[in-house]
């Protein structure tokens, strides 16, 4: 009888190990102790525990009318976006309707008695981007196959990308026997994808459940080896290691990539329209700073929670939720997407192609060219300030969020240390082979 290699995708996927020996089946939400012939070596570096909830708030999450019962009446009816269902918009029975105002007041509720909900509400923009989170998180952790998708998380330095990456690590333990693995960014702007020379990096993805691409530079991106990595069921990858032959595996990991900058491709792979289905691209929603908040987009840092985070203590939390998610992945409309994509993100991700490149939407792009000019002293520069309004005008409200990360993509650098006359500005290169130089905003008039 021949036996299955270790960790081998087809044996299991929906199954989850922890480091105590328990085996967990997301199938089949069943707990039972993990044995030999289960042959799982990568586990989670923490043993299980369930979350430290009180009796009503388990209630309130699992019990008839909770929250895992109305999602799924919800998604099961058609609902996609709970924050207009809950304002009665885009709602066809007043049953859906109730069932998002319930939706949004359990997580109201839940944010209240539990840290890690809490967390999620506020790193996202509303509640249907932290439900969205929940589902990515919960298809990675599961390794669901239906889905062939890579997260591409971007935001301007300090907008909390660390921090989910930290909860992704801390849950799924970064050792070489746990679940997330990490490639280097050059991994993904190579041409070759580094499949051609040894790989040892790419030889640690091929059972991982995560796989974590950090701080991409600007520079553009290959889908080369990105969308083999993104297939469940596709042709496996062929790759081999220092002092051994070739191998192949197929991959079955959720990729998610950080970076201050929005991703741009190749010239000759702009047009491939399996990168524009393969790419999720979500923003930071602010910046998080331990002075004063002076722009909307700025919240205070938490400066304990990267402690918190990396310490494991929302692990437990973020696993419960997980086993009432994983059913709500079969409520997906897009065939190989998790969904539904609240508009901010499937506008956000759509503006990234509209331009016929991945690269700068063509508002903000029109915007540098007409009203962005170099200034002849810091003196006379536009403040931070004033420069990000004016973007946020030129490309939409809807697109705000977005705005920081474009002007770092586009050579806006700040540097906080430096004022002017009490003001902060941007410098940038106006002509390549000249140093930076200050940031002034003309008025529509060109003055």
């Amino acid at each position: 009888m021949d036996v299955p290699p270790l960790d081998d995708p087809e044996h299991v996927r929906h199954k989850l190990l922890f480091s105590c020996g328990t085996l967990y089946n997301f199938e089949t939400d069943t707990f039972r102790r993990g044995e030999r012939s289960d042959r799982i070596q990568r586990h989670l570096p923490w043993a299980f525990e369930d979350a430290a909830w009180d009796p009503a708030v388990c209630e309130l999450v699992r019990g008839k009318g909770g929250l895992f019962e109305t999602l799924d009446l919800f998604y099961k009816n058609g609902g996609r976006s709970i924050v207009a269902g809950a304002r009665g918009e885009n709602v066809e029975d007043a049953l859906r309707g109730q069932q998002a105002q319930r939706v949004q007041g359990i997580m109201q509720k839940l944010a209240a008695a539990d840290a890690f909900v809490k967390f999620l509400l506020d790193w996202t923009m509303d509640i249907d981007e932290a439900l969205l989170w929940l589902k990515w998180l919960t298809r990675g952790a599961s390794s669901h196959a239906r889905f062939c998708e890579a997260i591409w998380l971007v935001g301007a330095a300090q907008g909390g990308k660390d921090i989910i990456v930290a909860l992704v690590m801390a849950f799924g333990g970064s050792a070489s026997d746990g679940i997330v693995a990490s490639l280097k960014w050059r991994y993904v702007t190579s041409r070759h994808g580094g499949t051609e020379s040894c790989a040892p990096f790419l030889r640690s993805c091929s059972s991982a459940r995560f796989i974590l691409v950090s701080e991409v530079p600007n520079e553009r991106v290959s889908m080369t080896l990105l969308k083999p990595l993104c297939e469940q069921r596709g042709a496996p990858i062929q790759a081999r290691t220092l002092y051994e032959g070739s191998y192949s595996f197929r991959p079955m990991a959720l990729p998610l990539i950080t970076s201050n900058f929005t991703p741009k491709l190749h010239q000759d792979e702009a047009d491939d329209s399996g990168a524009q289905s393969r790419i999720r691209v979500y923003s930071t929603t602010a910046v998080y700073t331990k002075g004063l908040q002076k722009l909307p987009t700025e919240k205070r840092a938490d400066v304990e929670l990267a402690d918190v985070v990396n310490s494991g203590r929302f692990n437990s939390s973020l696993f419960a939720l997980m086993r009432g998610f994983h059913g709500l992945l079969d409520y997906s409309p897009e065939t190989r997407n998790v969904g539904p994509l609240p508009p901010r993100v499937q506008q956000e991700t759509e503006e990234c192609f509209s331009s016929g490149m991945f690269g700068q939407p063509p508002l903000f792009a029109q915007w540098v060219t007409r009203y962005v000019r170099p200034a002849a002293s810091p003196v006379e520069a536009s403040s931070t300030g004033a420069v990000y309004k004016s973007a946020v005008n030129a490309v939409g409200e809807q697109q705000g969020t977005m705005v920081r990360a474009l002007l770092t993509s586009s050579g806006f650098y700040q540097d906080a240390s430096t004022r002017v006359s009490g003001k902060r500005y941007y410098t940038k290169i106006f002509k390549e082979g000249e140093s930076p130089r200050p940031v002034r905003i003309i008025e529509a008039d060109g003055r």
